[in-house]
C-alpha cells in the first residue's frame, strides 16, 4: 500500500530512523514502512487548489496517489488543523480515497469539542457524568473544569472553593464545561479500530493529581475489557463515525461506566506497553482489509 500520514507535528528522517514529537505517530510510521510505502508530513505541506473543481496535492502528488490517508494529530502549540482535516476528508470521500475517520471529520469538522460530545452521547442514551456549561452551582462542588478543546489533560482543574467558582462564573468567555467528580482518580482508555474494541488500559493519576493522562505522569496498567466496557466503546465509535479512536471511561460510585471523552487521534504508545497489544499492527490489518 501507499500511505500518507498527515500530522500537525514536524517529522524528519535521520539515518533511516524517524525523529518525531508524536511517539505514537512515529511508531505507526516505522511499523508501516516495514511493508508499505509511507510518506509523513504536516498539514501545512498540502497544496489545495480550488476553482470549479478541487485538487489537493502533497509534495506534488495528488492524494489519489495513495491507498490510504491517515489523519493523526491536529492540535499542537496553538495550531488547530481540524478545519484542514475536514477539507481533506471531504475531498477524499468525494474521490473514493480511503481516509481514516473521514466520515467523522466531514460531519463534525472543527465542531468536535467536549460539550458537543457530551450532548451527542446524552441524546443517544450513552451514559456520561453530570455535565453543565455556563455557571457552576455551589451545591455541586467539588467539580472538574475541562477546556472545551484540549489534549493531554491540559487545563483541567478541580473546582472546590468559592474563589474558583466566581472566577469561572464571572468569565465572559465560556471556555470550559464542568463535570461531577467521579471517584478513584482513575479511568480506562479503550482503543477501537474498525468498530471493534481491541483492548483496555487502566490509567491512574499520580500522587495528588486529578488527571490520569500518561503524558502527565499517570500510571498505565493492563485492564480487563469486560462486556459493558466493550459495548459502550463500540457504540460510541459507531455513533461518532470513527474508524480509529480512544474511548475514555470512568466508573461512578455504583460501578457503572460513564463516557468522559472520545479521542479521534489517540496516543497509544503507553497502551501498547501496558497491554502488549500492537496497535500499529491492528490498524495496518484494518487498512489492508479495506483496499
Amino acid at each position: 500500500m501507499k500511505i500518507l500520514i498527515l500530522t500537525t507535528y514536524n517529522h524528519k528522517i535521520i539515518d533511516g530512523d524517524l525523529e518525531y514529537f508524536s511517539n505514537s505517530t512515529g511508531k505507526l510510521c516505522i511499523h508501516l514502512r516495514k511493508k508499505h510505502l509511507v510518506d509523513i508530513g504536516n498539514f501545512n505541506q498540502l497544496d489545495i487548489n480550488i476553482s470549479t473543481t478541487q485538487n489537493i496535492l502533497f509534495n506534488d502528488k495528488n492524494l489519489d496517489f495513495y491507498d490510504w490517508i491517515i489523519i493523526r494529530s491536529l492540535i499542537y502549540k496553538g495550531t488547530n488543523n481540524q478545519w484542514l482535516a475536514k477539507i481533506v476528508s471531504s475531498y477524499c470521500l468525494k474521490n473514493n480515497i480511503n481516509v481514516t475517520n473521514g466520515n467523522n471529520f466531514e460531519y463534525f469538522g472543527s465542531d468536535w469539542n467536549k460539550l458537543l460530545q457530551m450532548n451527542l452521547y446524552s441524546m443517544n442514551g450513552i451514559p456520561i457524568p453530570k455535565t453543565n456549561f455556563g455557571k457552576i452551582n455551589y451545591q455541586n462542588l467539588p467539580m472538574i473544569a475541562k477546556p472545551l478543546v484540549g489534549t493531554h489533560g491540559n487545563g483541567i482543574e478541580l473546582i472546590n472553593d468559592s474563589e474558583k467558582v466566581e472566577l469561572h462564573n464571572n468569565n465572559f468567555m465560556k471556555t470550559h464545561l464542568f463535570q461531577e467528580l467521579l471517584p478513584d482518580r482513575q479511568d480506562y482508555r479503550v482503543i477501537v479500530i474498525g468498530g471493534i474494541a481491541i483492548g483496555a488500559l487502566l490509567r491512574k493519576a499520580n500522587g495528588d493529581q486529578i488527571i490520569s493522562n500518561i503524558s502527565a505522569g499517570g500510571e498505565a496498567l493492563l485492564a480487563e475489557l469486560d462486556s459493558d466496557m466493550k459495548k459502550i466503546a463500540e457504540n460510541v465509535a459507531n455513533l461518532t463515525k470513527l474508524d480509529f479512536c480512544g474511548v475514555d471511561l470512568m466508573k461512578d460510585k455504583l460501578g457503572n461506566y460513564k463516557v468522559l471523552e472520545v479521542n479521534r487521534n489517540p496516543e497509544f504508545a503507553g497502551f501498547e506497553l501496558a497491554t502488549g497489544i500492537n496497535v500499529s499492527k491492528k490498524l495496518e490489518e484494518f487498512l489492508e482489509s479495506k483496499v
